[in-house]
């Protein structure tokens, strides 16, 4: 702002000079407090900014040495957020897919899991039976033993 401004001389209350009346000095006040505002506005605008650029470059710099990943870190503000906003749906479709992955690959291990306790219901079932068909030869042979024994008696 020029001094011009800052001076209220460009009011042309009193025909475009001062001549330091109550009004032109309430106006001058004023105009004044709003070119200070203005100014400080403009410095709390660049401070954001600054902030703003600084919290940017923190992100970036956590997720590229803690996660190893990788944004694109423009000069623009709007275009690294819409960088980040790209790489978090990158990740988020990436846990996807490995969600979809362990999904599938719990399926499969349900899958063979069922398939291994048929298998070994079967093969219990069969060795049951085998172990059946043992133990009646078994029974036959004692029960010839013990008709063979009782013949003996008999005779003797």
């Amino acid at each position: 702002m020029s001094r011009y401004y800052e001076n209220c001389e460009s009011c042309n209350l009193c025909g475009g000079r001062c001549d330091r009346c109550v009004t032109c000095l309430n106006i001058m006040n004023s105009h004044k407090q709003l070119f200070k505002l203005s100014r400080e506005f403009l410095n709390k605008v660049s401070d954001a900014e600054n902030d703003v650029t600084q919290k940017k470059n923190d992100i970036y710099n956590n997720l590229y040495d803690n996660y190893n990943i990788y944004v694109n870190n423009s000069y623009s503000n709007d275009s690294f957020y819409n960088n980040l906003r790209s790489k978090y749906y990158d990740l988020e479709n990436h846990i996807n897919e490995i969600n979809e992955e362990i999904r599938k690959e719990n399926y499969k291990y349900i899958e063979e899991l069922q398939r291994l306790n048929n298998y070994h219901e079967i093969n219990i079932h069969e060795l049951n039976n085998n172990f059946k068909i043992e133990k009646k030869k078994y029974e036959k042979i004692d029960e010839k033993e013990q008709v063979e024994e009782k013949k003996k008696n008999i005779k003797n």
